[in-house]
């Protein structure tokens, strides 16, 4: 009695069908993709159909044969373990299907050597049992008479340099059996680099013997051979720039490259080709320099650019150079200064100082700016002097939420609190003690010391107050907070534009300066100096420049509705003399910060924050940005107290960003 099998197929196509497609008129290469499909699906079917007897193979005669259901049962388990195996080895991809998308390459498939070592003994198997020829570029005759002359260079280039280094090692023994070391004919080192000329422009640096014939007209980027075998270049003589540089991924998707610049990880992109001019020489030379290429911001030279003359900062826009009686711009340029120490001042002896400056703009108005500055220079008593840094230095751009290195761009809650960094202390190995939970001191016979012997984080000092004690807090102005070191945590939604992102900082509205008390003989209100001697620097209206925005958007829905006319004569009179006496502006005043951030306002210090952001987007709900983050309940009690509209207002800057965006919390 053979066996029979089970179910039916499901993958087989009818003759209705192949009728109809005959009858569509599919081309013949539709029906070679289908014929692939279709063979496919049966060998899948047939690999995952599992052989078995029917039940009554074991009976005889109305009775049990104890050997034909002995051996029915083990025809199954075997037909089983069969299909399995056989559905495993069809339903699997082949070796160099396992190798990741970025990684793969189109010879793969015939030489085992293309995928990664754990997979090499599994390709060369399948290649064995499907016949499939092994490809081996150093057997393979060159067909070509530049390929096989090719191969005979390299052969003869390699038996001269074994010739070479048999004939070393023979001089080498002879001198170690006679007992004379070797003598150094002189100091080897590396060959010295070409000095940067001043004034002029420079040359490209040498490149190596191998890749010299293939950098005449073009210079490669520091990663050129990592983007070689990953991205289309550009043409070999029609450079961009006078740079190799790389134009498209041979990716066909760009999935990767959006979220890791969106929302995971960090994108690096070679900017070496970017240009950098340095200029050299006193600093107040240098200050007359910039003016004229059009950095005439006062808040580059006050007070207020004091950081970005130190080297903290840097200075992003457009210059400018004069012709005739107009100015007409030439590019836009990243400016830094070489970093200063704080202890240096702008007076007299700062200004004999001697002091470096880079200027980066993009290399096709290198050459403009290059001249511009080199005619300022020469104007200068005592002269400065440029230098051509193009292949001197490099540079990578970093994009994306992890793209931020550096202290003070994570969530510091210890700055924000007060806190010590230094209040923990990690056990040394010398002592008997070791902390509590932890997962070596199951087989410690000695006593776990206390929580304040070896020290608390300062983070386990926080505590999380809840939606309904802040407002009982409100709500009873006489009652303190007891715990310090509260946080609470809220959903901030932007008034008008922005998107924050994580770890961005959250300020509370600056305050306004305090007034003295009046006095009689006072002619005009005076204010009290502040206690922090840097606040200076910040405007003393910036709290109505934030509550303008504000009342910008909330002026902008009543926008369509204008205030009617009065009816009476008395009104209509009493509103007529109003607007004749109105004092009129005879222009618009120009906004604040209009040349320095655009005309946003500028952000408070380190003294109004009073949070941060744990996760932010864009909320299409909504139709504006929106967050989630924490913030001490402490520094925005008094004025929820004072003022529950303003109170609640608050100012969100993205990390590394220096421009913030009105919002408003909610406690959650």
């Amino acid at each position: 009695m053979g066996p029979k099998t089970s179910g039916g197929g499901r993958g087989g196509s009818t003759s209705f069908d192949v009728a109809s497609a005959r009858r569509k008129g599919a081309s013949p290469a539709a029906n070679g993709r289908s014929d692939a499909i279709h063979q496919k699906r049966t060998k899948l079917h047939a690999a995952r159909n599992v052989p078995a007897q029917p039940a009554d193979a074991a009976l005889k005669d109305g009775e049990l044969d104890l050997q034909a259901f002995i051996a029915a049962r083990e025809f199954e388990i075997k037909s089983l373990e069969q299909s399995m195996a056989t559905s495993k080895a069809v339903s699997t991809s082949r070796a160099f299907q396992k190798v990741p998308r970025g990684l793969r390459r189109r010879t793969a498939s015939h030489n085992p050597k293309r995928v990664p070592r754990r997979l090499r003994a599994r390709a060369k198997k399948e290649m064995a049992e499907d016949n499939t020829p092994v490809v081996e570029p150093r057997r393979r005759k060159p067909r070509t008479t530049k390929a096989r002359i090719r191969a005979e260079t390299a052969k003869r280039i390699g038996l001269l340099a074994a010739r070479k280094r048999r004939e070393k090692l023979k001089q080498a023994a002879d001198l170690s059996r006679d007992g004379k070391a070797a003598e150094i004919t002189g100091v080897v080192g590396r060959k010295p680099r070409p000095k940067i000329r001043r004034n002029q422009l420079n040359e490209p640096p040498k490149p190596h013997a191998k890749f010299r014939r293939r950098q005449i007209n073009k210079t490669w980027l520091p990663t050129h051979l990592w983007h070689a075998k990953r991205a289309r270049m550009t043409e070999p003589k029609d450079p961009l720039w006078r740079f190799a540089v790389p134009l498209t991924p041979n990716e066909k998707i760009y999935r990767p490259t959006h979220r890791s610049q969106g929302e995971r990880g960090t994108m690096i992109w070679d900017m070496s080709y970017m240009t950098t001019i340095g200029l050299y020489g006193n600093a107040a030379g240098i200050e007359r320099v910039l003016k004229r290429v059009g950095i005439l911001e006062e808040s580059c030279w006050n007070e207020r650019g004091r950081r970005w003359r130190l080297g903290t900062r840097t200075w992003c826009g457009m210059l400018s150079k004069s012709v005739g009686d107009s100015r007409r711009q030439m590019c836009p340029a990243t400016v830094l200064w070489n970093p200063q120490t704080p202890e240096s001042s702008d007076g007299e002896d700062s200004k004999r100082k001697q002091r470096q400056i880079f200027l980066r703009v993009h290399p096709s108005a290198f050459l403009e700016l290059f001249n511009e500055l080199l005619r300022l220079t020469k104007m200068e008593n005592p002269r400065l002097y440029i230098e051509d840094l193009r292949f001197e230095i490099g540079s990578i751009e970093l994009t994306g939420r992890k793209g931020e290195v550096g202290d003070g761009l994570a969530c510091d809650f210890e700055l924000l609190f007060g806190l010590s960094k230094a209040q923990h202390e990690e056990p040394t190995p010398s002592d008997a003690v070791v902390a509590e939970g932890d997962a070596m001191d199951i087989d410690r016979d000695e006593p776990l010391a206390s929580r304040s012997d070896i020290g608390t984080h300062p983070l386990k000092l926080l505590r999380h107050i809840s939606k309904a004690t802040f407002d009982g807090l409100i709500a009873s102005p006489m009652t303190s907070m007891d715990t310090p070191n509260a946080t609470m945590n809220v959903k901030i939604s932007l008034v008008a534009r922005g998107v924050v992102s994580t770890c961005a900082r959250i300020y509370r509205l600056p305050s306004m300066p305090s007034r003295v008390a009046s006095s009689a003989t006072a002619e005009v209100p005076s204010t009290l100096p502040p206690n922090n001697p840097h606040a200076v620097a910040l405007p003393h209206d910036l709290r109505n420049q934030w509550l303008a925005l504000a009342d910008i958007q909330s002026s902008k829905r009543l926008q369509g509705s204008k205030r009617p006319w009065p009816t009476d004569m008395e009104a209509r009179k009493r509103r007529l003399a109003g607007e004749l006496i109105k004092q009129h502006i005879p222009y618009p005043l120009e906004p604040p910060n209009l040349r320095h951030v655009g005309g946003h306002p500028l952000v408070p210090d380190a003294d109004d924050l009073i949070g941060f952001v744990t996760a932010g987007s864009y909320c299409l709900t909504d139709g504006r940005g929106a967050a989630m983050g924490s913030i001490a309940a402490s520094k925005v009690l008094a004025d929820v107290r004072d003022n529950k509209k303003e109170g609640r207002l608050c100012i969100v800057r993205n990390a590394g960003e220096n421009v913030g965006w009105l919002a408003r919390w909610d406690v959650l």
